[in-house]
């Protein structure tokens, strides 16, 4: 989902070597992506940081590591998922996953719940919200 190139690599004076730092990333495809404000405790120590991340499945995994504290996420949505002419980032509350039957084919789709009560979805549902079946969360804030 994102790509980068060796010449946009930075040094880090105190990387270990199994890390890279990069100076700029490519999205490769007009989709969404989720931004992960969070607090990292190790050994009392708090650090902040954030995770730029390519799918849900990522949230959970985050969400369950034991030293990572989420303080907030946002998902990027593109124009044609958030109904406006430009990219926009809105807060979170919960991500779920469920199916819809679209030309007699179940399709899997994801509902991004925002903090002020709106919603994304993963695919264009055309006025069939209603018609979603199976829904299992699969992250909340």
């Amino acid at each position: 989902m994102f790509q980068t190139f060796n010449h946009a690599k930075i040094r880090l004076p105190f990387s270990s070597p199994d890390e890279s730092a990069w100076a700029y990333l490519e999205l490769m495809v007009n989709s969404y992506f989720f931004f992960a404000d969070c607090l990292i405790t190790e050994d009392a120590i708090n650090i902040s940081t954030s995770y730029i991340l390519s799918n849900p499945g990522q949230l959970t995994e985050l969400s369950t590591n034991k030293n990572v504290s989420i303080k907030g996420v946002y998902v990027i949505s593109p124009p044609h998922m958030n109904s406006t002419e430009s990219w926009k980032m809105d807060r979170v509350a919960q991500v779920s996953s469920g199916v819809t039957i679209e030309d007699n084919y179940k399709v899997n789709i994801e509902i991004y719940e925002l903090s002020n009560g709106e919603k994304y979805y993963s695919t264009d549902l055309s006025g069939k919200e209603n018609n979603i079946e199976s829904i299992k969360v699969i992250f909340s804030v």
